[in-house]
């Protein structure tokens, strides 16, 4: 799926900054899947700016049984570190949020999502904004603001593992390769015979 947002100042016509947000899922085994997030941030007009803030463009927020104070959940980064307060403002290249919740039959069981950085993306890794209550996100800009010149873009990439079971390290550092190594996705005119747009890999 793709969107496109325009931002306005509430005087000009045109816009302040275009977004356009491609989301990809693919299915895995046990009922798992990846949530695949590319992002382009367009200034047509102006230079703009992205001021320093301890949050980003994405981020996570798991439910009650999985937070670390609400339930019995586990916040963790790539190198093991855990809970907030050894975790946030410190750079990761991933971080996942495991818990118990109820399945279909009523079982309590563990799952967790996996909230990836990419490469490509400006300070990367990313300084991570966490709480014990169940949040979890990259901070874009923490340290230093961000500009987009007038015709500029910025491109970001991020991708969301939805899992069973625990936080599995190997698991994690394989799929940060694959996504690391792949191409990210963009929106362009369709050849095919009545459709206007379609998403593809970029060359």
């Amino acid at each position: 799926a793709a969107f496109i947002l325009d931002y306005y100042d509430g005087h000009d016509e045109s816009p302040l900054l275009t977004q356009t947000t491609i989301s990809i899922i693919h299915p895995l085994e046990n009922n798992e899947y990846i949530l695949e997030l590319n992002m382009v941030l367009e200034s047509p007009s102006i230079p703009v700016t992205l001021h320093r803030t301890n949050f980003g463009v994405v981020a996570v927020r798991v439910c009650a049984t999985i937070s670390e104070h609400f339930g019995g959940g586990t916040l963790m980064n790539d190198l093991g570190v855990k809970t907030e307060s050894n975790l946030f403002g410190k750079p990761s290249t991933y971080m996942d949020y495991s818990g118990p919740v109820r399945d279909t039959s009523g079982d309590t069981v563990i799952n967790g999502l996996t909230l990836f950085d990419h490469p490509s993306n400006p300070n990367f890794p990313a300084k991570w904004h966490v709480r014990e209550d169940g949040w979890m996100g990259p901070s874009l800009n923490r340290d230093d603001a961000i500009v987009i010149n007038k015709g500029a873009s910025l491109e970001l990439r991020y991708q969301v593992h939805v899992h069973a079971g625990a936080l599995d390290p190997d698991k994690a550092v394989s799929i940060h390769r694959r996504f690391k190594d792949s191409k990210s996705w963009i929106v362009k005119r369709s050849s095919m015979k009545h459709r206007e747009w379609e998403i593809q890999k970029a060359d």
